[in-house]
């Protein structure tokens, strides 16, 4: 099963409500539940979100909300690996790839998910970041946590923030 992932909690502080704001006429998260359908990469499209009015968005637009997402996991300090693992703990599926995809990118097109995925698979790799190249390049090396794993990688690249493939048939969940 391939599921696509978008975490939308409601409790934005720089933003105000930033994940359902109207941008071209339908909510943000409209773009990201669309993509990810219309890429008919994905098995089931899940938002986890800790709102009823997030639920009922994400529902109109044919996106699954199988839960309310804990405060714990819904606050400034809360970070993705959590809300994951969450997600794996409480949906009980077999998931062999799971694309988590952030609710703000309403640039990026389904052609791109569908494309990433395509080289994500060739590939044979367990985790992949969407990044782009940066202009200046230097020997320093940064590095980046994911699924609890630490990993270099030259800083010419950097995460762009619109998605992450996981292959989960040989993580530890």
């Amino acid at each position: 099963m391939i599921i696509c992932l978008i975490p939308a909690r409601y409790g934005s502080k720089r933003i105000k409500k930033k994940n359902i704001i109207s941008f071209n006429g339908k909510p943000l998260i409209f773009y990201s539940i669309n993509n990810a359908t219309k890429s008919k990469i994905f098995d089931e499209v899940h938002v986890s979100t800790d709102s009823n009015k997030i639920k009922k968005i994400a529902n109109k637009f044919n996106a699954l909300t199988p839960y309310t997402r804990p405060k714990n996991i819904s606050n400034d300090v809360a970070i993705d690996d959590d809300v994951i693992k969450y997600h794996l703990k409480k949906i009980k599926k077999k998931i062999s790839y799971l694309c988590y995809l952030y609710p703000t990118t309403p640039m990026l097109k389904s052609k791109d998910l569908k494309n990433s995925f395509n080289f994500f698979k060739k590939k044979k790799i367990n985790y992949m970041l969407s990044v782009k190249k940066v202009s200046k390049e230097t020997k320093e090396k940064r590095t980046i946590k994911l699924f609890s794993q630490k990993r270099n990688f030259q800083s010419n690249f950097i995460d762009i923030g619109q998605f992450y493939w996981f292959k989960l048939d040989k993580k530890k969940k």
